[in-house]
């Protein structure tokens, strides 16, 4: 992401296996957008080659995948993981934000800056 200016590190929390969401999960016949699909597309990633005017889903989870191939995110992504709680704190100074993750029953914390 820091192709797109994004130089603050950061992490994902994705419930699935993998990323995709709704168009992931979603494999019934007919299932596409209901606007254009250039509507669908990252602003920092146009111009992806759409088959149709109004994309199935699997072409919209393919596109998904592209762009965390291409800005190298998936290593930012962690998976199976579902929010429970979420809380920040001061410690020592330091701003940090805490959240409880129920799937795996972990503690998830990540610094974050106000600068």
């Amino acid at each position: 992401m820091r192709s797109i200016g994004l130089q603050t590190p950061y992490s994902t929390l994705e419930s699935a296996e993998d990323l995709g969401g709704t168009w992931r999960t979603n494999k019934y016949t007919g299932v596409a957008v209901d606007i254009p699909s250039f509507v669908y597309q990252f602003s920092f990633e146009p111009n992806y080659r759409w088959s149709r005017s109004f994309a199935e889903g699997d072409e919209i989870n393919d596109y998904l995948h592209h762009c965390a191939s291409k800005y190298d995110i998936k290593k930012h992504i962690h998976s199976t993981y579902e929010l429970a709680m979420f809380y920040t704190s001061k410690k020592d100074d330091k701003e940090g934000a805490s959240a409880f993750l129920e799937k795996r029953q972990a503690e998830f914390t990540a610094k974050t800056s106000s600068d």
